[in-house]
């Protein structure tokens, strides 16, 4: 432990190293999005679709950019899967697929997000009975890393303030005690320290000592503890990538986030903007290429995702 930063090792999990095991128990719950892509394809064009139920007492509702939001986050998962195994394989271009998991993904949070104000001003009208806060923060705390990692800064910054927006207005279910999201909220501070944000954070999100370290000192050109927090925040990531179960959360439980330093490329990514040295971590965490800080990327593009968000915007013209 430094006695400067309080900054602790606390090492590699043990079950960490064993990739195949979980690509394996990912390929089980894997699914393929070709029916949600059909479904967006006629929700872009603009054709009235309708969500329907086994109950015969509740009649069909109108899909809304909400139903979009979902299927886009299926999308994003199925391309996740694509990318990862192939980058943890070593196979092929998976950066390519990846943008396109990443773009899927920042659009369906955004939609989502869009919906819940939506939700929010029918509420404070009177006109919704119940108050929604079904925002994920460990979802949105890797898209934001992912965009940055990327080099999409500009996407990242406009859902950061979103975020922070709706993280004020209660829209998210894990934010408070129940989820802990230290890392997310560590991504969150991070890009709040660059941008001049203030915002409330809760206690436990200030209580893990690396992440103190690298908001404090990550512009900094040579802090003496850079590499130290960075590792201690990549063993933290391996004893936190687990599943949650009924008593415990954990910041990267999800599959797609097991493998993937998100909140450690934030860092790399944000020293690297600013002209700063790039420390190469020797991590097992950092071996991957997942660990690898990617050259900056182009935005991803392609029919169908452009037709989806010009449809959610006759919706929501501020989306």
């Amino acid at each position: 432990m430094s006695k400067e930063t309080n900054i602790v090792r606390n090492g590699i999990a043990r079950p960490f190293a064993n990739q195949e095991r979980v690509l394996r128990q990912w390929k089980r719950v894997h699914l393929d999005s070709a029916e949600e892509r059909k479904f967006l394809a006629e929700y872009g064009v603009g054709k009235p679709l309708y969500t329907t139920f086994d109950s015969p007492d509740i009649p069909p509702l109108p899909v809304t950019i909400a139903t979009a939001a979902s299927l886009l986050r299926s999308v994003a998962l199925d391309l996740s899967y694509q990318a990862q195994s192939a980058a943890l394989r070593s196979e092929g271009d998976w950066v390519t697929v990846w943008r396109g998991a990443v773009a899927y993904w920042y659009w369906g949070v955004r939609m989502s997000q869009r919906w819940h104000l939506h939700a929010l001003n029918e509420y404070q009208r009177g006109e919704r009975k119940q108050r929604l806060s079904m925002l994920m923060l460990h979802e949105v705390g890797f898209v934001l890393s992912s965009c940055i990692a990327l080099g999409w800064i500009e996407l990242a910054d406009e859902m950061a303030r979103k975020t922070l927006k709706a993280l004020k207005d209660e829209l998210f279910s894990d934010a408070g005690d129940y989820g802990h999201r230290r890392a997310q909220y560590f991504v969150l501070r991070l890009i709040a320290d660059w941008k001049g944000y203030t915002f409330p954070w809760p206690k436990f999100a200030l209580d893990e000592p690396s992440y103190n370290y690298l908001v404090a000192h990550w512009r900094e050109s040579a802090p003496d503890y850079l590499e130290t927090a960075l590792l201690a925040a990549c063993d933290r990531h391996t004893h936190e990538a687990r599943a949650d179960t009924s008593v415990a959360s954990f910041d990267f439980g999800d599959f797609d986030y097991q493998y993937y330093p998100f909140e450690i490329l934030t860092v790399l990514r944000l020293r690297k903007i600013h002209g700063l040295s790039v420390p190469r971590l020797d991590h097992p965490l950092m071996r991957t290429p997942l660990g690898e800080l990617p050259e900056s990327q182009p935005l991803y593009q392609d029919a169908l995702l452009e037709a989806v968000v010009a449809q959610a915007r006759r919706e929501f013209s501020d989306l």
